[in-house]
């Protein structure tokens, strides 16, 4: 199965107040970590989707191996533009795709490799039954969510029902992580700090 990934990392990062996935995260940042964190989950293809600060992003991620795409209109757009964006670069052998926000940083490749192993038009990820991210289409959900053009975006996609999804339950709490507000920011540093106490044995 061959496995590619969207990350939409475009928005202006107005709560953060300041460009989110150039944020650090121990020895890198946070748009590295959601990168790496996909490649090691089986994702071969990983399509970013760049806008606000387009160009200080891509220069960051000129080495990344990864394919970039711009929005341009990210100031007048939602997140379901750069995703279809995103989609639209996928290559033909794609069968199953992430769609990541790009200050989702730090979710097991362990997680992403379970919700592959499910079988259902969209797997999404829940701990302590909170829906979480990144979400994961079939080929027939990555057509009608190109192709959709109602309210409320993604979201309200996935809540009109036009797609099935199952949810998998996990204890890997960074599918509820995200870097939207500096008190998130805060939360993701001291998961990381923590996680990396307990790889290093400390």
């Amino acid at each position: 199965m061959y496995i590619s990934a969207v990350i939409a990392a475009a928005g202006l990062s107005s709560r953060m107040h300041r460009f989110k996935p150039l944020l650090p995260l121990g020895t890198a940042t946070v748009i590295q970590h959601t990168i790496d964190s996909l490649r090691a989950g089986g994702a071969g293809q990983i399509i970013v989707v760049t806008g606000f600060q387009g160009q200080l992003l891509e220069e960051h991620l000129r080495f990344s191996s990864v394919t970039l795409c711009r929005n341009a209109q990210y100031a007048t757009t939602d997140m379901l533009t750069s995703i279809q964006l995103g989609l639209a670069q996928l290559t033909a052998e794609a069968e199953r795709v992430f769609i990541m926000p790009g200050d989702i940083p730090l979710v097991s490749p362990d997680t992403l490799r379970a919700m592959c192993e499910l079988d259902a038009p969209v797997v999404r990820p829940s701990c302590h039954g909170r829906g979480g991210h990144p979400i994961l289409l079939n080929a027939e959900a990555v057509h009608t969510v190109q192709t959709w053009k109602g309210t409320d975006g993604l979201k309200g996609l996935l809540r009109s029902g036009k797609l099935e999804s199952k949810f998998m339950e996990t204890e890997d709490a960074a599918v509820l992580m995200d870097a939207d507000s500096p008190q998130d920011y805060q939360k993701l540093l001291e998961y990381y700090d923590h996680w990396n106490m307990q790889r290093s044995g400390m």
